[in-house]
């Protein structure tokens, strides 16, 4: 199996970078693959203007399309709150009702797109919804080819799970490119463009928990790999098909990866059994 090590946009980001805690596991866990005599690890980035597309700085990059395909997000909850639900609500009502996670968090914009300039216009929704695809598709490919690697590895996240009190206050912690620590109000820069990179392509992913931080908080690698040709993107039998063949190469990433114990999945707290009880 070779599987590719990008450093960008995952590990080193324009604006923000693996903090120390998902640099160290993400490092652990390249090494562990190493150590195994099937696996060949692969050195090597995306080609400048790959990477220009691929990462946000495009107005035309996979990232700005995926907020743009947000403009339809409201009109599909309010179809499936009236379809499957039967509810007689409005959207209006299921914004309002929505919860906020503090200061950093607040799920209800994402209802909001046609409004909020953030999430593009129209032309980039029906753009993101079909002209891009091949394109995006191509240059993301492009990696696997030149490279010719099976899997790619990233971080999980640029930062582990900031606390309920940093979440709730607005304080999140984040690592800055060039090293220094911010605090911010939102929690997504730490996730971006880990959960949004290329969502419009159909790209196998798989999460891997590589056990705990330093202070105690869950960490993870993910494992990326080359996105179903254009022409089957809509072939349910050849999805599952490339998602199949792709968890049989992950599957042998993630035991060496677990090899190293310092990098298995530690059970959260409320899924440990209790200690027998003894009678005094």
């Amino acid at each position: 199996i070779r599987i590719g090590t990008p450093q960008a946009p995952f590990v080193v980001g324009a604006e923000y970078r693996a903090d120390k805690h998902m640099a160290s596991k993400y490092a652990l866990a390249v090494e562990a693959l190493k150590a195994r005599a099937a696996v060949a690890v692969v050195e090597g980035e995306w080609s400048t203007k790959a990477l220009e597309v691929l990462s946000s700085s495009d107005p035309n990059s996979p990232q700005r399309n995926t907020r743009a395909l947000y403009r339809s997000f409201g009109g599909q909850v309010a179809q499936w709150v009236q379809e499957y639900l039967g509810a007689r609500v409005s959207l209006g009502d299921v914004i309002e009702d929505i919860g906020r996670a503090g200061v950093s968090h607040n799920p209800s914009r994402l209802l909001r797109p046609p409004y909020d300039d953030n999430f593009g216009d129209e032309t980039s929704f029906r753009a993101a919804i079909g002209p891009t695809l091949p394109q995006h598709l191509a240059l993301y490919n492009s990696y696997f080819d030149e490279h010719d690697v099976d899997l790619i590895i990233l971080p999980a996240a640029y930062s582990a799970p900031p606390t309920l009190a940093q979440t709730a206050d607005g304080t999140v912690p984040i690592e800055s490119s060039d090293g220094s620590t911010t605090h911010l109000a939102s929690v997504w820069p730490s996730v971006y463009p880990h959960n949004e990179a290329c969502k419009s392509l159909h790209i196998p992913k798989l999460s891997v928990p590589t056990g705990m931080s330093a202070d105690g908080r869950p960490t993870g690698i993910q494992l990326w790999g080359r996105a179903l040709p254009y022409e089957e993107m809509f072939d349910d039998a050849s999805s599952t098909r490339h998602s199949v063949t792709f968890l049989h190469l992950a599957a042998q990433a993630v035991e060496a990866i677990h090899a190293d114990a310092d990098l298995r999945r530690v059970p959260p707290i409320i899924l440990v059994p209790p200690p027998p009880f003894k009678r005094e």
